[in-house]
């Protein structure tokens, strides 16, 4: 049972499933070891099925598995004793946490300077873009972490300004503290993002390549329906900027300044 079962999904393997009251029935009409179970034996039945496609639409999403076991003990004297056994298992989907990550030079909040392609030993500045995205279920303690690699130096600019994003100029690591995000975030058009402006002054020793100009980011937080903690990772960005509708294909590769 629960609200987020697929019950056309269920699959039994040697059993019977009943729609009608969302029952899976064992016995010896299906398999002869339920006939008779020996001292000390033991044994399995397994079935398989799947979440609703449109479980990112459902709130506190969960299957629950309820399961008995039941047969006849034989006693002296021709009686035998009713046996039974119990148990039974809650789970609980995690919600669909998205981070989207992206890096512009032509658009976004920022006035972006310096040359495109990025020339050697000239300063070119861009923005990095952080988005969120979630679905059914509330997400605690939620913060998004990444770093600056040693040519990529961190400029200050920060939008909006309310947002809770921290630089660490010794680590070099960057931290947006964001908190709580709310279920059902973006599909209520209710999106949450930040941006903030980074600079790139490209050595020789770079030209004919396409550096990277952010590190890996990692969004952790807590689901707190299914109680678990969640990780989204997403790679590390280079001066392709492939998000940028202006942006056109060679325009990532370092230049030679002698060339400019």
């Amino acid at each position: 049972t629960g609200n987020a079962v697929d019950r056309r999904s269920i699959d039994t393997q040697n059993g019977f499933y009943n729609s009608l009251d969302n029952s899976i029935t064992w016995n010896k009409d299906f398999s002869q070891k339920f006939a008779q179970v020996a001292p000390g034996a033991s044994g399995s039945v397994s079935f398989n099925f799947s979440p609703l496609p449109s479980v990112d639409t459902l709130s506190d999403p969960s299957i629950n598995i309820e399961v008995s076991i039941s047969g006849k003990q034989p006693l002296e004297g021709n009686t035998t004793n009713a046996v039974n056994s119990t148990d039974s298992q809650i789970i609980r989907i995690t919600s669909n946490l998205g981070l989207a990550t992206k890096i512009l030079y032509y658009s976004g909040p920022f006035a972006n300077t310096g040359p495109i392609p990025p020339v050697a030993e000239k300063e070119t500045t861009y923005t990095v873009v952080w988005s969120l995205s979630n679905t059914n279920n509330s997400i605690s303690g939620a913060q998004v972490t990444s770093s600056l690699p040693p040519w990529v130096r961190f400029v200050g600019s920060i939008s909006p300004t309310s947002e809770d994003l921290k630089y660490d100029p010794d680590t070099k690591q960057i931290v947006w503290k964001i908190g709580a995000i709310p279920k059902n975030l973006n599909s209520t058009g209710q999106g949450r993002e930040v941006s903030f402006q980074i600079a790139f002054t490209p050595s020789l020793s770079q030209v004919n390549s396409s550096p990277v100009l952010i590190n890996d980011a990692v969004l952790t937080g807590n689901d707190d329906f299914a109680n678990v903690d969640m990780s989204v990772n997403r790679g590390s960005l280079n001066t392709i900027l492939t998000n940028d509708p202006a942006f056109q294909t060679g325009d990532g590769r370092v230049l030679d300044s002698g060339t400019q």
